[in-house]
């Protein structure tokens, strides 16, 4: 059982895909309380340096107001995962302007793509990639028209402005996501290999069970599953011995099978049945014999 799905009445590729499903709602709801922490930094510690502490409560709020809201509508799906990418650098863009755009301040924006990686998928990193652009052309201009927000000029570096630094900024933030999205594709390359493993063990288990349970012998396991065929000729043995042991039971004759010793190592019920009726007798000369 994953989550609210019952996996096994799923073929492996929708159980994964299942899977991958649940891990991205439970990563939206990690990302949401790092959003919240954000919130509480951006509201304390960051504004200690110009007292910019309501601008980071008021744009705190207005950010993560926004993710929970996207999240009651949008739990689970690409598009909130987008829109944290974007509150992500949202953040960003607040403690950068809360500190007057001091250079040490962008690195968040990295720290926050590294986050990101959790979800296991690029489309965050292209989302956060494009939202601080964005936020870096349009801050650039407004600082250099000293352009100012509760009474602060807004600044996106401290020693300047200009594309060329933009531009610096966005080759770097690029090699991170691409490095990162070669990471992300080759963890997740290998989390669906260790599901469909997982899945081909719980085929097997529950096909043993429903062996051993039940007698149910009638399902096989999918050819695709990497231990069908020394699963399926197992059951068919299996089937064929259960066979022959109903018919060997259900013979009207007495049958027995015998070794070389001429000891009774199998036989029906018809024998047993005839050997408790004969037994009195047959103790009369052969005391020590015992019959179960």
């Amino acid at each position: 059982m994953i989550g609210n799905f019952n996996v096994n009445n799923l073929n492996h590729a929708d159980k994964i895909q299942t899977s991958i499903s649940e891990d991205h709602r439970s990563a939206d709801n990690l990302m949401v309380k790092i959003l919240l922490a954000h919130w509480l930094i951006a509201a304390t510690v960051m504004g200690y340096a110009h007292g910019l502490y309501l601008f980071g409560a008021i744009a705190g709020a207005l950010i993560c107001g926004f993710a929970l809201l996207a999240k009651q509508y949008l739990h689970g799906t690409v598009y909130f995962r987008i829109i944290i990418a974007a509150c992500f650098m949202l953040f960003s863009a607040v403690f950068i302007q809360q500190n007057l755009g001091r250079i040490e301040m962008h690195f968040h924006v990295f720290v926050a793509l590294a986050i990101l990686a959790r979800y296991k998928d690029i489309t965050p990193q292209i989302s956060a990639l494009t939202t601080i652009l964005i936020h870096h052309l349009i801050i650039n201009y407004c600082q250099e028209i000293n352009f100012s927000l509760f009474d602060s000029p807004l600044t996106l570096f401290n020693y300047g402005s200009g594309f060329g630094i933009i531009l610096l900024h966005a080759i770097f933030a690029t090699m991170e996501s691409i490095v990162l999205g070669i990471t992300i594709y080759q963890l997740t390359q290998q989390y669906c290999v260790n599901l469909e493993k997982s899945f081909d063990n719980t085929d097997v288990i529950t096909a043993l069970d429903r062996v051993i349970t039940s007698r149910d012998l009638s399902t096989k396991l999918s050819s695709k599953n990497k231990y069908a065929k020394l699963i399926n000729e197992l059951l068919e043995l299996m089937n064929s011995n259960m066979s022959l042991r109903s018919a060997l039971d259900n013979a009207s004759i007495s049958l027995m099978v015998t070794n070389s010793k001429l000891e009774i190592i199998d036989c029906n019920s018809t024998v047993k049945t005839l050997f408790k009726v004969v037994m009195s007798e047959v103790k009369k000369f052969l005391p020590n014999l015992e019959c179960e």
